[in-house]
């Protein structure tokens, strides 16, 4: 008798776990999921990217923490009763910053971010603003980008064309290529 009571109270128990479950799907829709890269993982691959964006920084100080992004979860709520999976990974992802010993947290050298699943989300490189640096026109900018995107495996025709910002500085003028989704994108 005691023995069909703790059976019962073991489905009862299961039968919980299994609406808790459904209970958190509903509540968290933005919750990315499978998670699979680790801090550490992240922390290597970050290390072997930026490599395609300049030289390394030497005996550099590496920070790796889980960011989120809020405003971008809020819109892919508002958006769709399920948001696809593609955009879900983007709402939380691992940000790796690579520093030269002895500056702040601003003055990163590297900055990468890598999905919860290892897909490099974006790599930026920052430049001091006097540090000069060579001219290069729009077509040369937009001819760069696109050989960079391919060579990482982007297919540009899912991507609108791409816009030019240019930038005055004292020593140079940074150029950034930006390529919008296409409509119906988030």
């Amino acid at each position: 008798m005691r023995k069909a009571g703790w059976i019962g109270w073991l489905g009862l128990a299961a039968l919980g776990a299994l609406a808790l479950h459904q209970v958190c799907l509903g509540a968290l829709p933005t919750l990315p999921t499978p998670w699979t890269t680790t801090r550490t993982e992240a922390s290597a691959l970050a290390l072997e990217q930026i490599a395609k964006l300049g030289p390394p920084v030497p005996n550099p100080y590496v920070v790796v923490h889980l960011d989120g992004d809020p405003l971008f979860e809020r819109r892919l709520q508002l958006s769709a009763p399920r948001p696809p999976s593609r955009l879900l990974s983007r709402v939380a992802a691992w940000e790796v910053l690579v520093y030269p010993r002895g500056v702040t947290r601003e003055e990163w050298t590297y900055r990468v971010e890598i999905s919860l699943q290892g897909e490099v989300l974006s790599l930026n490189r920052r430049v001091e603003e006097n540090e000069p640096g060579a001219s290069i026109t729009e077509v040369d900018a937009r001819r760069e980008a696109a050989t960079f995107l391919t060579a990482q495996g982007v297919d540009l025709a899912l991507l609108k064309r791409p816009e030019i910002r240019r930038r005055q500085l004292a020593a140079r003028t940074d150029s950034t290529v930006r390529y919008p989704a296409l409509d119906g994108e988030i």
